[in-house]
């Protein structure tokens, strides 16, 4: 791992050692099967409602109508982030993650403002705590509560982890979402068999994940 300042690490990517297990451990069993179980209605409502946008259109990009925006709108809800924010939140990570330009002013300043939006976020969340408002259930609030050897993390370590999760977990959902479509285009009889028999679909996912 790159030597980096305290205040410039990634974590947990650039954390090492018992660091990184320590941070490890406390967010495995935010994405549990069980913990992931209790998002399905969330999560089915946010693909039906993607699918009907598209409905009538004489084209449909799966990538990028459905993908991109079903795994960057299930992140963000995980997150319990305002609704109401997630057109522009969604603008920025797009730029972050796919626009291919030369020019770097336009990437930083998405990422500059992605982590004054979640910076922002969490300061809000801490001065509610603070006060008579209940303590939330979202990953943010559950970030927030992270400790190290103790030690309470700071802003810029939860804001760090936040937008790990935001990144990392984006594309390699949308991808995995991509190519499973890509391999039922390909095998048109293992479709053909899924919807005959939608019992089968879980273990294919499984397959589908592995492969």
């Amino acid at each position: 791992v790159p030597s980096t300042s305290s205040d410039m690490r990634v974590e947990p990517q650039e954390a090492d050692g018992p660091r990184h297990l320590q941070i490890r451990r406390q967010m495995n069993g935010w994405f549990s099967r069980s913990a992931i179980q209790d998002l399905r209605p969330t999560i089915e409502a946010l693909s039906a409602s993607l699918l009907d946008e598209r409905r009538g259109h004489a084209s449909y990009d799966l990538a990028v109508d459905y993908a991109v925006p079903l795994a960057s709108l299930t992140m963000l809800r995980m997150l319990g982030l305002p609704a109401k924010d997630e057109a522009d939140l969604r603008k920025s990570i797009d730029v972050l993650l796919h626009v291919r330009t030369a020019d770097e002013g336009l990437v930083l300043a998405a990422a500059l403002e992605l982590y004054e939006y979640i910076t922002n976020v969490i300061v809000e969340r801490a001065d509610a705590a603070d006060s008579d408002d209940p303590a939330g259930h979202s990953l943010i609030d559950k970030i927030m509560g992270v400790e190290i050897d103790g030690v309470p993390t700071t802003v810029h370590e939860q804001c760090s982890m936040i937008l790990s999760l935001i990144l990392a977990g984006l594309e390699t959902s949308a991808l995995a979402i991509a190519s499973m479509a890509e391999c039922l285009m390909k095998r048109p009889e293992l479709r053909d068999r899924l919807i005959a028999e939608p019992q089968l679909v879980p273990k294919a996912i499984d397959e589908f994940l592995r492969f």
